[in-house]
């Protein structure tokens, strides 16, 4: 398991754009006609991703990381691209996610994926309108999907916080929490976001739309403490 691979000199791709490096590159043609690829990396009995995680790195000519890290099939990470079909996708590729973070993936909508193309809606309109007047913007409404419900937080015990959510992963928009001890937005007692929480459970509810369940520790000796649910859409 695993693969090796080093892109031919002069191969560019444009900003925003996308190209495929295959495994077989007449099958995948046939499967997906049109779609931009490199030379095919197939090697007999080997060569090969792992059904169950490893790590990718991607590296300049100079040696240097532009992208590392280790992708999973099992809880946190979404479990339905386990050899069964579906394919790992970027929920937000555009807004620069932590591609360590579970959280930042999700199953592909169908079957093989969308090579070449991005299977998620974006985010039209403004962020700050809200259309229905119900008190959340289209942003918010988007973002936790139509059927979705709004944040909640759970004390465990005096150190102990359980915030749920729920999201629409088919929409292109990075959703994130953040606590604050005072509601103030400067620094140092400002918001801040919380990195790296630990996920306690992650189901899908209705379509496109999951709900998070996140464990966050309260600081020792804090008095108060608050939180929110952020959106943004690049």
């Amino acid at each position: 398991t695993g693969l090796t691979y080093t892109f031919a000199g002069g191969t560019r791709i444009q900003p925003n754009a996308r190209i495929v490096l295959p495994r077989r590159s007449t099958a995948f043609a046939l499967r997906h006609p049109g779609v931009a690829t490199v030379a095919e990396y197939y090697v007999l009995n080997a060569n090969t991703l792992s059904d169950s995680g490893e790590e990718i790195s991607l590296v300049s000519p100079s040696g240097q990381d532009i992208q590392r890290f280790t992708y999973d099939d099992k809880f946190p990470w979404p479990t339905q691209p386990d050899g069964t079909g579906r394919s790992l996708v970027l929920i937000s590729p555009l807004s620069k996610p932590a591609h360590g973070d579970p959280l930042s993936w999700r199953a592909s909508l169908a079957n093989d994926g969308s090579p070449g193309f991005s299977e998620g809606t974006p985010f039209t309109g403004s962020p700050t309108t809200d259309t229905d007047h119900d008190g959340l913007s289209d942003l918010v409404e988007a973002g936790i999907g139509v059927d979705g419900e709004i944040p909640r937080l759970e004390a465990i015990n005096e150190s102990l916080m359980y915030f749920t959510f729920d999201r629409d992963a088919g929409r292109q928009i990075t959703s994130w929490v953040e606590h604050s001890s005072d509601l103030k937005n400067v620094a140092p007692t400002g918001w801040a976001r919380i990195v790296n929480p630990t996920i306690v459970s992650r189901q899908v509810v209705s379509g496109n739309v999951e709900r998070i369940t996140l464990a966050l520790e309260v600081p020792p000796g804090t008095p108060r403490q608050f939180y929110r649910m952020c959106f943004t859409a690049p």
